[in-house]
């Protein structure tokens, strides 16, 4: 049964009168008013801190938490804790105590009129005081007698002396008691305070954050990120304070996943740059995995600078990032994909960087893992990257579609008329149509790749026959298709299909007979066998 609040709020107010003393009554100064049934209770930080700070707590989720108190007392929103919040906070209980009070007083007025009279205060009183135990005439007579006290500790408040405590009074008489007793709003501001590092009479969030990396450390004591049971129990042992009780920590699905997708973290000192890109504008003469899908390329030129950089990159299609330009800088990159490509490992890879700084991502159920982690979603790419890099990115970029990305900056060009030049230079008139359908789809053209020079999550081999628009030109330029004059395309020998061939690309084959169906998969195209 769900309890009646309403009803033990206004017993409440009644039981608060009935143990005023009868020597407190007959004396002049004002009495304190009635405290509400559940009191105000000042928020302990030391206490919120310590029950945190519980086994299998790992770091990301203790930033998370210790967000919670800064935001509850940051009263003006202003990023920091000043003397205002301090005030603020005061003025505001100040405003809700005496806002309870006027509300008690007026759960009297039964008649609705706006003001409480002694025979509404007799009436609600002494229906209220059946509820306080005891049974007998003795009984009967000290709830009369102290139904009686109550009615006239709350006519103090007639100021005018009409019998009645109408709107104005009930306030007056509230302000005579704007605190609670026995209760420090000011402590947790004491605390904040204390974390204000330059002294400038404010603790601002960086300040305050700083604090608490430095709490979670002095527990986990060998700086993984994760605070085991011997840390807890020897953090405790060494302050000579009994350990408080805190239930252990309990993994979430991401964080047993971020476990399972761990890759290594950034140094303090690197530039963290998140890059989630969907589709570079090149096609690849090499294909990662299978022969049957398109691969991506792009360059990728890393600025000139003095930080170290740890970069991210992930593709949601087949992509081989060519890194060029001042690539001492990067410390190290983990190449990971979105796109769940066979359970194999991420269909990406990279040219250009040193094996021993390059990390592949793992695939399956990582994947998922990857790709919203994107600058539209900030609050999931900050959960996530914190999950597996212990902060935020420094950099997060973001970009359907890309040629000659530039990092840290982000920056990307657009392929110009001599970027496409080495793309089927010398070619037969007749087919000029489909190298403008291919730079079309693919402005950047067909970009020449070594496999054996890509770190990558998959095999990499060259492509027999090139994806899309470039295969149709290949094997033509090879003889093993020839165009008809309603331009469908006659297979003349054994091939397979280029890649790729679905929707605006697919195209119209013929396969005469004695000739072996091509290899692959056709996509969306028509494939007639004579």
């Amino acid at each position: 049964m769900r309890p009646n609040w309403r009803f033990l709020t206004a017993l409440a107010f009644v039981v608060a009168h009935l143990a005023l003393p009868v020597t407190a009554i007959a004396q002049n100064a004002p009495q304190a008013p009635a405290q509400p049934s559940s009191p105000i209770v000042t928020y302990d930080l030391e206490a919120h801190i310590a029950q945190t700070l519980a086994p299998e707590l790992r770091y990301y989720a203790f930033q998370e938490k210790i967000k919670v108190p800064f935001m509850l007392h940051d009263l003006d929103r202003d990023g920091a804790i000043t003397e205002v919040d301090r005030q603020r906070n005061r003025q505001r209980h100040e405003a809700m105590q005496r806002g309870r009070q006027i509300s008690l007083m007026f759960q009297a007025d039964l008649d609705g009129d706006g003001t409480v009279s002694a025979e509404e205060l007799t009436i609600f009183a002494r229906h209220l005081s059946h509820f306080v135990p005891g049974e007998g005439p003795e009984a009967d007579a000290r709830r009369s007698e102290q139904a009686r006290r109550v009615v006239e500790s709350s006519m103090r408040a007639d100021i005018d002396g009409d019998g009645k405590i109408d709107w104005n009074e009930a306030i007056a008489h509230a302000r005579k008691f704007p605190t609670p007793l026995g209760i420090d709003f000011d402590a947790v501001y004491r605390v904040l305070a204390s974390y204000d590092a330059d002294g400038d009479g404010k603790t601002t969030f960086k300040e305050y954050a700083d604090a608490m990396e430095r709490r979670f450390a002095d527990v986990d004591t060998d700086g993984d990120g994760v605070i085991s049971r011997t840390e807890f129990d020897g953090y405790w042992q060494r302050s000579g304070l009994p350990a408080p009780r805190v239930i252990e920590t309990q993994l979430s699905y991401d964080e047993k996943l971020a476990i399972e997708c761990a890759v290594p973290k950034p140094a303090k000192d690197d530039r963290f740059v998140l890059f989630n890109g969907y589709e570079p504008l090149a096609l690849s003469t090499a294909a990662i995995g299978s022969q049957d899908k398109k691969t991506f390329t792009t360059k990728v030129i890393i600025e000139p600078g003095r930080e170290p950089l740890y970069l991210v990159m992930i593709a949601s299609n087949r992509t081989i990032w060519q890194f060029e330009g001042a690539v001492d800088r990067v410390k190290h990159l983990v190449l990971a994909g979105g796109s769940g490509n066979e359970g194999q490992g991420p269909a990406v890879g990279a040219t250009g960087l040193s094996r021993e700084n390059v990390t592949i991502g793992k695939s399956g159920r990582c994947d998922s893992f990857w790709v919203n982690m994107t600058e539209r979603n900030p609050k999931e790419t900050s959960f996530r990257t914190r999950l597996l890099f212990g902060r935020e990115p420094d950099i997060a970029v973001t970009a359907k579609r890309m040629w000659n990305l530039r990092l840290p900056s982000g920056n990307i060009s657009a392929p110009s008329e001599a970027d496409q030049t080495g793309t089927f230079a010398n070619l037969n008139p007749e087919w000029r149509d489909i190298r403008e359908d291919l730079l079309q789809s693919c402005p950047g053209g067909l970009m020449s790749v070594e496999p054996d020079s890509v770190l990558g999550g998959q095999p990499v081999t060259r492509y027999e026959v090139l994806p899309v628009q470039a295969g149709l030109l290949q094997l033509l330029t090879e003889g093993a298709l020839v165009r008809n004059a309603r331009g469908d395309f006659v297979v003349t020998r054994q091939t397979r299909f280029p890649a790729g061939l679905a929707g605006g690309n697919s195209v119209s084959f013929i396969v005469p007979n004695g000739v072996p169906r091509p290899a692959g998969h056709p996509g969306h195209s028509k494939v007639t066998m004579e």
